[in-house]
């Protein structure tokens, strides 16, 4: 004869945040591969498991960021809350088990079809954005966790014409879609164990 395991409603209710808790990175991710935002971590190091405090070194500046202040802010706003969502706690750099640093790189490509026997051409350059978070170790500086994600921030101009050809901006504006970037990526690191 088996037993029967029967739960209280209140065991139910407690069980079902920790569930939504345990779903969060795989539907992030989800999420990221929709929007054609392509992630890539590492396995994490040993050492990140006794991790539970960061500070930035150094911060990311306008420089940092493609000459972009906005960008940084929003960059440094949202690598903290995703820290803190995954148990990490800011801390002064002397005191920091983590150091976090971020990279941003833009990268353009160009993308050309030919009309077959006609030598009429037509090309789009593409802008490509990177975000790298990096998480070191404080004290021996040795990375511990890296992410990284790629996807296109722009059409920025087109081309047309026989042979040779010409280039129209198109006036598109950089969406380095930091938000979903930043989740993505964070997604892919373990949170701090209790």
């Amino acid at each position: 004869m088996r037993a029967i395991r029967t739960r209280t409603p209140e065991a139910a209710r407690s069980a079902a945040p920790r569930r939504r808790a345990a779903l969060a990175p795989a539907l992030l991710g989800l999420l990221a591969a929709c929007s054609g935002i392509h992630v890539e971590a590492q396995a994490p190091a040993p050492g990140l498991a006794a991790a539970r405090t960061y500070a930035w070194s150094p911060p990311p500046s306008a420089e940092d960021a493609e000459g972009d202040a906005a960008l940084a802010v929003s960059l440094l706003e949202g690598v903290d809350a995703g820290l803190a969502a995954r148990g990490y706690r800011p801390a002064a750099l002397v005191d920091a088990d983590l150091l976090v640093s971020v990279d941003v790189d833009v990268e353009t490509r160009v993308a050309t079809r030919h009309a077959y026997n006609t030598g009429f051409f037509t090309a789009d350059r593409f802008e490509d954005g990177r975000v790298r978070v990096r998480l070191r170790d404080a004290a021996s500086k040795a990375t511990l966790w890296q992410g990284e994600s790629k996807h296109r921030l722009r059409r920025e101009a087109q081309g047309y014409g026989p042979y040779q050809l010409q280039w129209v901006e198109t006036g598109e504006l950089r969406d380095w879609k930091v938000g979903a970037v930043v989740d993505a990526i964070l997604a892919r690191l373990p949170a701090v164990a209790d």
